[in-house]
């Protein structure tokens, strides 16, 4: 109170006087901040949902798209290495590993394309390796896609004999792509690329990839 009687009024709100309980309580609540709302939230949620729809989808094609693009260098290194082991060997491999490591060494089988078991002669004039990627006796793995070890000898009618490598891994989608890529247009039964069944999805697809050999 001043002289005069009456209460003195402190200018900054009493502040002076007041509870000091009150004041904790206020200077904690200036510090809180409000939390999402469940509406908030939930929106929150659809948006990155939404983002996620968008960019999932082309992330995948990125990688698929990498994943033939490694496929189709490797088969067009395969067919060039064969016709290269061909006319070093005088035979045509029965296996991938063979353009790798020597016939007959290491476990490597040393029988040819016909089955008949190559020479030392011929085994003597091999001049690998012909090609530097890392090959199993699965075959050779390619993001995930299995080019496979083992060649398969096929003579189709009217058309003469041909050697193709057995590729797994693939889905049809990808197989047209390949398909586009050797032989201009796409279609299961003919050409380079051959695949079954035609209308095989979720990485079912066997590709075959053919290339022409002289007869047996």
């Amino acid at each position: 109170m001043d002289r005069s009687g009456r209460r003195r009024t402190d200018p900054a709100g009493s502040l002076e006087h007041a509870d000091p309980g009150v004041l904790m309580t206020r200077a904690k609540g200036s510090r809180v901040r409000r939390g999402l709302s469940l509406a908030e939230l939930l929106v929150s949620m659809a948006l990155i949902a939404a983002v996620g729809a968008l960019i999932i989808p082309a992330v995948k094609t990125r990688l698929d798209m990498a994943q033939i693009s490694a496929v189709i260098d490797n088969l067009d290194n395969l067919r060039a290495v064969i016709v290269q082991y061909k006319e070093d060997v005088g035979r045509y491999p029965s296996h991938l590993r063979q353009l790798q490591t020597k016939p007959g060494v290491g476990g490597v089988p040393a029988t040819d394309i016909c089955g008949t078991a190559v020479p030392a002669w011929a085994r003597d004039r091999w001049q690998g390796p012909y090609i530097a990627n890392p090959i199993t006796g699965t075959g050779i793995d390619v993001k995930g896609v299995t080019i496979a070890d083992a060649l398969v000898r096929e003579a189709l009618a009217f058309s003469g004999e041909y050697l193709y490598i057995p590729i797994t891994g693939l889905d049809s989608a990808m197989a047209n792509v390949i398909d586009l890529n050797f032989d201009g247009s796409t279609g299961s039964g003919s050409g380079t690329v051959r695949y079954s069944p035609p209308g095989c999805t979720a990485l079912t697809c066997t590709v075959r990839f053919y290339m022409p050999i002289s007869p047996c």
